[in-house]
């Protein structure tokens, strides 16, 4: 009997723990963060998996405490790390807490002043502020 194979974000999470765990040339992951090429221990698949479950709820729309939680544990592992407060914030202003997100963005940029994907985060969430304040009325702007 064939055992049923999990569906869409479970899958992915699954097989990337399972690669994560049995790459043997995992000893180090490096990536460019500031025009320098930054080098950290690979996380443990937990870790790993925490990461990929928050990155899906959020591109799936789900920015529930779930996926809040998941992405707190990549930060408890790796609280340098500017990456996982980027998406800590996307998933903060995902569920309309908005200063919340500022809170994480600044986070972010304090690790790494630089850092794009903070600074885009940081531009989207100003350019939304400001287009729901042309928005809203004000007392010399009546509603319509």
């Amino acid at each position: 009997m064939r055992r049923p194979r999990p569906a869409g974000a479970s899958a992915a999470v699954l097989l990337s723990a399972a690669c994560a765990a049995t790459n043997p040339a995992a000893h180090r992951f490096d990536r460019l963060v500031d025009g320098v090429v930054a080098s950290a221990p690979v996380p443990p698949p937990s870790v790993y998996a925490a990461y990929l479950a928050a990155a899906i709820a959020y591109e799936q729309g789900r920015a529930g405490p779930e996926a809040l939680a998941a992405v707190d544990r990549v930060i408890a592992w790796a609280p340098q790390d500017p990456h996982p407060w980027v998406l800590r914030a996307k998933l903060l202003a995902a569920a309309g807490r908005v200063e919340e997100a500022k809170a994480a963005l600044a986070e972010a940029l304090a690790r790494s002043p630089g850092y794009g994907p903070a600074r885009a985060e940081a531009a989207r969430l100003s350019a939304v502020a400001r287009t729901e304040a042309a928005r809203s009325p004000g007392p010399d702007r009546p509603r319509r």
